[in-house]
C-alpha cells in the first residue's frame, strides 16, 4: 500500500511501506510517556526493523510533515477466528501542530483507508490510562475500549546466570509453541507463530520444561522518573562504578518479555529464569506486560514485582476498530499482549 491522499485545506496523507528519514527524524526527538515516566526511544532503525508489514503514515500541511503513525498488519486470532490485524503505533504529531486535531484527522483518515481496503480487518492501539491526550483521540475517531493492560516491572542489580536455562532450539520451538498455545487458547489477539521467534529461553526441572519467555532488548533515553526510586535510579546508582554500565540514564538498557510460560508451583524456578536472561543481556530491569484479564499473566506479574521501580502503577487500555461484526465494538474476555508488538 503506497499513495499520497489530499485530505483537503492543503493538507494531505502519504502512506507507504518504506521508512523515510523524516519519520525517524521525528521519533529521534519525540519523548515519550506519562505517570512521570518521560524518555525517548534509543535504536530506532532496529525497532523499525522488527515490523514484518508495516505502513509508514505522515500528515503533511503542503511539503511540512505535522504528524506520524506508523500500522503493522498480521494474523491474529479473534473471537476464535484468524483475522487481518493492523496494529497503530509510535503516533505523535510535532509540538508546534497539537490542539488542532491533526491527530485525530491522521488516524481516522488513515483507518478508514485500511479498514476499506480489508474490510475484515482490525485496527487497534495501546494508550496508557493516563495520557488524556491520546485517550480522547481514539474515542473520538471512532475506537472502542476492548480492555487493558498493567506493566509489570521486575528489578535485580545482580543478576545470576542458571545451569538450567538453556535458550529455546528448534528442535524444542515446537514443544513450548503447543504449552503456550494450550495456557493461552481463550486469549484473543493472539499470535503466536509470529511473535516466538528468536531471544527464548526456557528452564528445565528434572528434564521437564517448566517456564520460559522471549526477551527483547530496549534502550531508552530518560528523561524523567518518578519518586525517590526515579532519583535513585537515574541520579544516585549511575555514579556508582558497579552500577554504572547497567543504569546509564542516556542508554537505559533492559528486556522486555512476553510468549511467557510458568506452570503453576514453578514460580521459584519461573524467577532464577528471569535472573538468568537478564544476566545474559547484563541488565538489571525487565518489563511484562500483562492483560488485566487474563489469569495466567496476572500470576506472572504478581511474581515479577519486585525492585525500585516495582511499585511504579502502570496502566494501559487497548482500543480497537473494525468494520466487521462486532470485533471493534465488543470488550474483549482476555487479552494476548505480543512481544511483536512496540509498546
Amino acid at each position: 500500500m503506497n499513495m499520497t491522499i489530499d485530505i483537503g485545506d492543503s493538507y494531505h496523507l502519504s502512506m507507504g511501506a518504506d521508512c523515510l528519514p523524516r519519520f525517524i527524524n521525528i521519533l529521534q526527538n519525540t519523548v515519550w510517556g506519562s505517570q512521570g515516566i518521560l524518555y525517548i526511544m534509543n535504536d530506532l532503525e532496529l525497532e523499525m526493523s522488527t515490523f514484518t508489514e508495516p505502513i509508514f503514515v505522515t500528515l503533511f500541511f503542503h511539503e511540512e510533515p505535522l504528524a506520524i503513525c506508523l500500522f503493522n498488519r498480521k494474523l491474529a486470532r479473534v473471537k476464535g477466528e484468524v483475522i487481518p490485524c493492523y496494529y497503530l503505533c509510535l503516533l505523535t504529531v510535532l509540538e508546534h501542530a497539537r490542539g488542532k486535531g491533526l491527530g485525530r484527522l491522521m488516524v481516522e483518515e488513515a483507518t478508514r483507508i485500511i479498514l476499506n481496503h480489508e474490510e475484515d480487518a482490525l485496527v487497534y492501539a495501546y494508550v496508557e490510562e493516563e495520557n488524556e491526550y491520546s485517550y480522547r483521540l481514539f474515542k473520538s475517531a471512532g475506537f472502542h475500549r476492548l480492555g487493558g493492560f498493567i506493566v509489570a516491572i521486575h528489578n535485580r542489580f545482580t543478576p545470576k546466570r542458571s545451569p538450567y536455562v538453556n535458550e529455546l532450539t528448534l528442535q524444542e520451538k515446537p514443544v513450548v509453541f503447543s504449552m503456550i498455545e494450550a495456557e493461552y487458547q481463550d486469549h484473543d489477539l493472539f499470535d503466536l507463530d509470529l511473535s516466538l521467534d528468536k531471544h527464548c529461553f526456557i528452564y528445565r526441572r528434572e528434564g521437564e520444561i517448566v517456564a520460559g519467555l522471549q526477551a527483547k532488548p530496549m534502550s531508552w533515553r530518560l528523561v524523567s522518573l518518578p519518586g525517590i526510586q526515579g532519583y535513585l535510579l537515574s541520579v544516585v546508582f549511575p555514579r556508582i562504578s558497579l552500577l554504572k554500565k547497567r543504569l546509564d540514564p542516556d542508554a537505559y538498557r533492559f528486556i522486555k518479555i512476553g510468549d511467557v510460560l510458568l506452570k503453576k508451583g514453578f514460580e521459584k524456578e519461573f524467577k532464577a529464569l528471569l535472573s538468568d536472561v537478564m544476566a545474559r543481556y547484563n541488565v538489571s530491569t525487565c518489563m511484562f506486560y500483562a492483560s488485566s484479564s487474563s489469569e495466567p499473566q496476572q500470576r506472572i506479574a504478581k511474581v515479577m514485582h519486585s525492585g525500585l521501580l516495582s511499585s511504579i502503577d502502570a496502566k494501559a487500555v487497548v482500543f480497537a476498530k473494525s468494520f466487521a461484526l462486532d470485533h471493534g465494538t465488543s470488550p474483549l474476555d482476555a487479552l494476548y499482549i505480543s512481544n511483536a508488538d512496540a509498546v
